[in-house]
């Protein structure tokens, strides 16, 4: 009821004054302050109260609103109804359950079907009578039809005349609960009809019932139909007893397979079994299994990287193919395809795998880590690829101070990618799902493409080497001839004698760079044998040892004792040691000008070991100016050089390069520039095998 306003309590409030109250001109002043200060302390008095007030409403009010939510949607039907079942009030709940709107039950009845009135009266009429807490089981009638199984609960309350004629009700929809009870005694009642094998058993494993349909089992096992199981089953009905959980076993039977299941009996002394026939489902399982194990092999045995991303990115399959990456598969699953893509490729990539026009907000990772192609954008799911750099994982270090090369830190791959979809729940087409790919090392493929390139480009060289070279050689022979004889015939320190020195030394240079060029262009065929690599090196810096002191250069020579000897040309490795140790020099000349501490080539030898085979790894390491970053790649091209034009033919690395190809090794350069460069070469330790085979394709050249 809502509360009267102020105007109204005033006008109540002078309609119920005494008549006889005093009028205000018969009292004194004292008396007059003495009453209004007491007015004021009532007014006060009444300001507290009403505020006091205020706030117990607002507290009522929360209550209310809470009460009345857990009443509206609580998970069951609460309804009050009079002595005939009329609804007079009910929750959220009790109006969906009678498949009515709460708004639309005026006049309706709580109405049980017809065979189940009689319960639904008695059960009123003794809620009535007795007014404690009465229940019962029936079925309610669906408005439009249909019905459920219901649990009542019901206490009769008072109305506003204090006359017990309302009842409320809980209902409880029991329909799930009921169907599974007359299937069970559906089960109970009909056991012969089962087709499949039921006992039951006593403790002692004694066989007190068994159908027709275990008469299979029963056969197999040598028993009857009043015998008893076997002795492993009997201890499983010992245990399921104890237990009082039930268990499931496997029983083979000649060419049919059953599934068991003992289920213990409460407060008795026997055990149920129902047997279920599953040689078809094992043999589907098994025949999966199978399919399953090819699967794996054949995926598991493929030598490309088998990745599969979802939607935003992140590996949630990998094939043991990625441990050439060095991960295993459980490291990256869980992680963004970002992690194992070189820095430098990301934008390129980020170009290919672009994300739909069509969702622009969809995130996939961080701004400056690519984003995945999104095949929503092409409905024809056309498969994609793309060329890009990974980077493995760094690989924990042996001991030795002996540095992998560079090109062991990034992998040229071919990335294959195609979307895969899931058909979605409301059939309204498919839903994006993520990706499936194929990471493909074409690191070997590069390398040769460059090689070839590069073999292309020196048998250009050599080409115009072949044709120039005489045209070359025999006008510089006769200016070199000419050029001396003015130089004899002249005195020292003039003019002419400088300026033929000058012609015999620039002509000197020029057969030096046709000669080179020649060299370049030719595969080596000196003669091979074997070798003590030791010698070998020691003999080049011997050579050089005298321009090496010279310089306030310091050489640090380490070889290790257990070094093995290499079959090899002594001539063809003496000209690429002596090539790198002048190269060391002319860096360590141009960083220190003159002597200091830090002015050291360290040349060091050490036996190790490449996928099971045995190599020499020789490693040149000046501390010098270096090399930078962006011409690192470019040194062993024919006649690039860093140094002044006067100084180097850029032919020095080319030639060192061919050299230690054709003894079956690798060299590789690595410089960080203004601080050091190391040149590292592996060549192969033969067997005698390998030699004869290497002296026959020599002869065979020859």
């Amino acid at each position: 009821m809502k509360g009267k306003t102020y105007t109204d309590l005033h006008k109540e409030a002078e309609l119920r004054l005494n008549p006889d109250t005093i009028e205000m001109k018969n009292l004194s002043d004292e008396e007059v302050r003495s009453l209004a200060h007491e007015l004021q302390v009532h007014r006060i008095e009444l300001e507290m109260q009403n505020e006091e007030l205020h706030k117990a409403q607002v507290q009522v009010e929360a209550l209310l609103r809470k009460y009345s939510d857990l009443y509206n949607f609580a998970p069951v039907g609460y309804f009050t109804t009079n002595e005939k079942g009329l609804i007079l009030e009910t929750n959220l709940r009790g109006a969906s359950m009678l498949g009515i709107e709460r708004s639309l039950l005026g006049k309706k009845y709580l109405t049980a079907v017809k065979e189940d009135q009689d319960t639904y009266y008695l059960h009123r009429r003794k809620c009535l009578e007795t007014g404690n807490r009465e229940r019962c089981e029936l079925r309610i009638a669906i408005n439009g039809g249909g019905q459920f199984f219901a649990l009542l609960e019901s206490i009769a309350v008072q109305d506003a005349g204090d006359n017990i004629s309302r009842i409320r009700t809980l209902v409880t929809d029991i329909t799930e609960r009921k169907l599974a009870e007359d299937k069970k005694e559906g089960l109970a009642r009909f056991p012969e009809e089962n087709p499949n094998p039921v006992m039951r058993v006593f403790v002692d494993g004694k066989i007190l019932y068994s159908n027709m349909a275990s008469m299979v089992l029963l056969a197999h096992w040598g028993s009857r139909t009043t015998g008893k199981l076997p002795n492993d089953y009997i201890k499983i009905v010992s245990n399921v007893l104890h237990s009082g959980l039930n268990q499931v076993v496997e029983a083979e039977c000649d060419s049919c397979v059953f599934a068991l299941t003992f289920a213990p009996i409460k407060k008795m002394d026997y055990v149920n079994i129902y047997g279920l026939d599953i040689t078809e489902r094992k043999q589907a399982v098994k025949a999966l299994q199978q399919s399953e194990m090819q699967y794996r092999t054949l995926v598991e045995a493929i030598p490309d990287i088998i990745y599969k991303v979802d939607e935003n990115g992140f590996f949630t399959f990998l094939n043991n193919s990625v441990r050439t990456l060095g991960y295993k598969p459980e490291e990256l699953i869980g992680s963004h395809f970002s992690t194992i893509v070189h820095p430098d490729d990301v934008k390129l990539f980020n170009s290919f795998m672009s994300v739909l026009d069509h969702y622009p907000s969809k995130v996939t990772c961080d701004n400056d880590i690519f984003s995945f192609y999104d095949e929503r954008k092409n409905r024809g799911r056309d498969t994609k690829n793309q060329k890009l750099r990974l980077v493995p994982k760094v690989s924990v270090k042996s001991k030795s101070n002996i540095h992998e090369p560079n090109e062991s830190k990034t992998i040229f791959c071919e990335i294959t990618v195609t979307g895969f979809y899931c058909d979605k729940a409301d059939d309204k087409g498919s839903r994006f799902h993520g990706m499936l790919g194929i990471i493909t090392d074409i690191t070997d493929k590069m390398k040769m493409q460059v090689e070839m390139v590069r073999a292309d480009k020196l048998a250009l060289i050599g080409e115009m080497a072949a044709n120039l070279s005489h045209e070359i050689n025999n006008p510089i022979n006769g200016i070199m001839n000419c050029a001396q004889l003015i130089m004899d015939e002249s005195k020292k320190n003039t003019r002419l004698y400088k300026f033929s020195k000058i012609i015999i030394a620039e002509s000197k240079r020029i057969a030096t760079l046709t000669k080179s060029l020649l060299n370049s262009s030719r595969r080596a065929v000196g003669q091979k044998s074997h070798l003590q690599i030791y010698e070998t090196i020691y003999h080049s810096l011997r050579l050089m040892m005298i321009q090496l002191k010279k310089d306030n250069i310091i050489v640090k020579f380490n070889i290790s004792k257990d070094t093995p000897d290499i079959y090899g040309s002594f001539q063809e490795l003496q000209q690429v040691f002596l090539n790198l140790v002048q190269n060391a020099r002319y860096a360590l000349n141009e960083k220190y000008p003159g002597k200091d501490m830090d002015k050291i080539l360290e040349v060091s030898c050490n036996k190790i070991s490449i996928s099971d085979n045995q190599y020499v790894r020789i490693i040149f390491h000046d501390h010098g100016i270096g090399i930078p970053d962006n011409l690192l790649n470019k040194t062993t091209t024919p006649f690039f050089t860093t140094k002044p034009i006067t100084k180097g033919t850029g032919l020095g690395l080319s030639i060192s390069q061919r050299i230690v190809y054709n003894h079956d090794g690798k060299m590789v350069v690595e410089s960080v520039y203004g601080k050091f460069t190391k040149i590292i070469i592996d060549l192969p330790v033969k067997n005698l095998k390998e030699r004869n085979s290497d002296e026959s394709k020599n002869s065979d050249n020859r």
